[in-house]
């Protein structure tokens, strides 16, 4: 029996292990815990250390309206589908009270953090550069949201200075763990295609759009389509579709997806002073709207028209012959020579990591050089799920051939406008000339392009007649329409006219039968035709994506995108 002093003893030296025991649990144990609602459905996941985790498991977060990003609080409207609190990424920290902790991000200036206060969202200034340093009151929790407002473009185009992905570091200043660090994607920039459900339609109201937006306002209430009209300044030019480039930011909420308009900004203000009024107009428009506006590149000099918008746009979606989705389409652009759409704005479309890499048609032939002078897209009962629009020569040769061996050689064209001629003259001034031929070679092959591209057929393809003169469209180029929810609404192109039809129009609408559209004609002709563009120039569309949800799409191999492009007024 051992005496009572080391009975004592051994009790004493059992205490001090267990407490030591106790303290290296604490030590090991995290001092605080971090919760964050993946899509903003209200469920918290925790986020424990580990070395990996799934390529789904981020927080979304969606850039703040332009004019809220400077707002240091953001309250919660009555309206919940205006709630600007709800693109913000959140946490909940739980943590001793009277600790602190610390946040940073990788994101720079872009990312800011806000506390939730009451039904609010204030900004919290941050301790040097990019951290964040809280007090925990008794409560024992933080309620934090991560907001993003996209920075100016760079000074020179990369890729890298957009914010696509971040990650934000959090640790208890007081704890021996590691920090903590959670992933964040910052919802992409989406180009909604031709395809994709009609919102607005909006156009430039002025003395010479008049003809044009009356024929489109009688279009637009037989097909339900919300014309919006602009009233500009008289200095302003009608290039709407230039102005701006319309997209959508979308992120979950609790039970579904919202979609924040958004645009990328004009970068005409070096091309003259009427195409900067617009972008200046245009812009000020949303931004008090409510709209996100990226500035993703500033204007250059002495690069004509090809940084304008109609030299942006997007296919529909698809997979290509190596078996590649690409579940929101491709980026499509035309390049002249070695002059090609701005760098900074391709740099920032490539960021978003969706709609990449892009499809480079050669466009050097035209005097604008604009995609969408060359390439539509209808939808259509195919395969693929939609059409391509070409313009063919060829098919005007054909056509007139026709109408000359019917005997309506005589027969009036563009009857009424400056350039009035008849079929004859027509024919064999225009259509036989060396460059229309050329014009044939050049778009044969871009539908050999376009072919691979995007895993098509040759009768995937629709030929419109469409005849050219130094290098600008002398019939009204039905390829640059606008395709409205099961409508395609191009140029009237004051065709000859028998058995009291217009030819050229009946040949458009014959051209399109196999396609899913109802074919309308407006009389934009000395709006937009007599200075070198046709309707989809002076008219542009926000539209909805009919499968938002991109985030059930991060696996792809689409989503990863490649820096690889081998795929490669006044007159405009």
């Amino acid at each position: 029996m051992q005496p009572r002093y080391l009975r004592g003893l051994a009790l004493a030296l059992v205490g001090v292990s267990v407490l030591s025991c106790a303290m290296d649990e604490r030590q090991l144990m995290p001092c605080i815990r971090v919760h964050a609602d993946l899509e903003h459905k209200g469920e918290w996941i925790e986020f424990e250390p580990r070395e990996s985790r799934s390529a789904r498991e981020f927080v979304v977060v969606a850039p703040l309206a332009t004019r809220d990003a400077g707002c240091d609080e953001l309250q919660d409207p009555n309206d919940a589908s205006d709630d600007v609190g709800e693109r913000l990424g959140r946490l909940r920290v739980e943590a001793e009270p009277g600790s602190h902790v610390t946040l940073s991000t990788t994101g720079g200036s872009a990312v800011s953090i806000f506390r939730r206060t009451e039904d609010r969202w204030t900004r919290v200034s941050a301790d040097g550069d990019a951290m964040w340093t809280f007090a925990v009151d008794d409560s024992a929790a933080l309620e934090l949201g991560v907001g993003v407002a996209l920075p100016q473009a760079p000074t020179a185009p990369d890729a890298s200075s957009w914010p696509s992905t971040f990650s934000v570091s959090i640790k208890s200043t007081s704890g021996v763990e590691p920090p903590l660090e959670v992933p964040f994607r910052v919802a992409p920039f989406l180009i909604p295609s031709a395809l994709e459900p009609v919102e607005e339609l909006w156009i430039v109201g002025q003395d010479r759009t008049s003809a044009a937006v009356a024929d489109l306002e009688r279009f637009a209430a037989g097909a339900n389509v919300d014309l919006v009209v602009h009233r500009s300044q008289p200095r302003s030019d009608q290039w709407m579709q230039d102005t701006i480039e319309p997209g959508v930011f979308v992120y979950p909420v609790r039970g579904s997806a919202r979609a924040a308009r958004a645009a990328l900004a004009g970068v005409r203000r070096e091309m003259r002073a009427s195409a900067a009024g617009l972008d200046r107009e245009i812009e000020e428009r949303l931004s008090e709207e409510g709209a996100v506006l990226v500035s993703a590149g500033t204007s250059r000099k002495d690069t004509r028209w090809i940084d304008w918008y109609g030299n942006l746009e997007v296919t529909p979606p698809h997979t290509d012959r190596t078996g590649r989705r690409f579940p929101y389409g491709r980026v499509i652009t035309g390049k002249q020579d070695d002059l090609g759409m701005h760098p900074a704005v391709m740099a920032f479309l490539e960021s978003q990591r969706l709609q990449w890499p892009p499809i480079v048609i050669d466009t050097s032939w035209l005097v604008i050089g604009h995609v969408d002078e060359v390439v539509n897209f209808v939808p259509a009962r195919t395969r693929c799920g939609f059409k391509v629009l070409l313009p063919s020569p060829q098919a005007a040769r054909d056509l007139l051939d026709d109408l000359v061996a019917r005997g309506l050689g005589g027969a009036a064209v563009f009857a009424d406008s400056r350039d009035a001629t008849t079929v004859l003259e027509l024919r064999d001034r225009v259509a036989v000339s060396d460059e229309n031929r050329s014009v044939d070679a050049t778009i044969a092959a871009i539908r050999a392009q376009l072919r691979t591209e995007l895993n098509l057929d040759d009768s995937d393809f629709v030929l419109l007649p469409v005849l050219f003169e130094r290098s600008g469209a002398v019939i009204p180029n039905a390829v640059n329409g606008v395709v409205a929810d099961g409508h395609f609404v191009a140029t009237d192109p004051r065709g000859p006219r028998h058995d009291g039809k217009d030819v050229f129009q009946e040949a458009i609408r014959q051209a399109l039968s196999g396609c899913d559209v109802d074919v309308t004609f407006v009389d934009a002709w000395e709006a937009y035709h007599s200075w070198g563009g046709e309707l989809h120039c002076g008219t542009n569309a926000f539209r909805r994506l009919r499968d938002p949800e991109w985030w059930n799409h991060v696996d792809e191999s689409s989503i990863v995108g490649s820096t690889d492009q081998d795929s490669s007024s006044p007159p405009r």
